[in-house]
């Protein structure tokens, strides 16, 4: 993470002159953002399959099995009604503070909050057309698809492999990609992403299935920003699914939720 974290701000001053966070635009913050996540996840994962299996590398991160269609827009209808219920914990978690004697720490929490705000507010505050694209490349399909390599393909398997026991492996692997994102007043929210993308991945075999959720999840933080940015909508990304002190709605969200989550297992442990 180190290393190619430098080597994305090395590179992109190669491109853009006097790189810095005080003047990072949003073609650069996108750029670094992509070679960092490329390098730090999608090569690892890719570098400990071969090792693991250099004849069938992708075959090991279950790259090579067939999703079915109606299994992607139950996962579409998902995300949807989750977001209710989602928006809540989110809310939740924001507003978590520490004790007093961990006050030093929560002061850095929030300085590392704060600095990744900064940087997806940078990489989204173009208007054009192409930058809704470029941000949709740099920000869901680059993410996407190299997390879910290293945390549900090659970390996930390896832990499953090691205690032999799934849902312990789906748990451990949802709490470091949490933890990994330096952001622990959205520590939680993500890790329930990581918990859901786990048992997708164990469920349907599949790492495309997960690939596809994940990139759902992160596309519509893009869109929502472009039309708030364009004037289309009156609710900023972050809080767009927020349904305010509405109990009712966030109850039923939460509970369809888990009723399409248990009938998707109950369908796929049929099959």
């Amino acid at each position: 993470m180190i290393f190619f974290n430098l080597f994305a701000w090395g590179t992109a001053a190669l491109f853009w002159e006097s790189i810095s966070l005080a003047n990072l635009t949003p073609a650069a913050a996108r750029y670094i953002n992509s070679v960092s996540a490329i390098g730090t996840f999608g090569l690892t994962a890719l570098i400990y399959a071969f090792i693991i299996n250099n004849r069938k590398p992708f075959s090991y991160l279950k790259m090579n099995t067939c999703i079915q269609w109606r299994e992607v827009l139950l996962i579409v209808l998902l995300f949807g009604i989750s977001m209710p219920a989602l928006g809540w914990i989110i809310k939740w978690n924001e507003g978590l503070h520490l004790p007093q004697f961990f006050s030093s720490a929560e002061q850095w929490m929030r300085k590392q909050e704060d600095l990744a705000t900064y940087l997806t507010k940078q990489m989204l505050s173009d208007t054009s057309i192409f930058a809704l694209f470029a941000s949709l490349f740099a920000m869901a399909v680059v993410p996407a698809i190299c997390e879910e390599l290293l945390f549900r393909g090659a970390l996930l398997s390896w832990l499953k492999d090691g205690f032999k026991n799934k849902h312990l492996a789906v748990w451990l692997s949802a709490f470091i990609f949490s933890a990994i994102h330096v952001q622990f007043f959205g520590f939680f929210p993500r890790l329930l992403l990581g918990v859901y993308l786990g048992y997708l991945f164990i469920w349907t075999g599949s790492l495309w299935v997960p690939i596809i959720a994940h990139f759902l999840n992160n596309a519509v933080t893009v869109i929502a920003a472009y039309l708030f940015n364009m004037g289309y909508i009156n609710t900023d990304y972050e809080q767009f699914g927020d349904v305010g002190e509405k109990s009712w709605i966030i109850l039923l969200s939460a509970l369809i939720t888990a009723l399409l989550v248990w009938n998707f297992w109950k369908n796929r442990r049929k099959e």
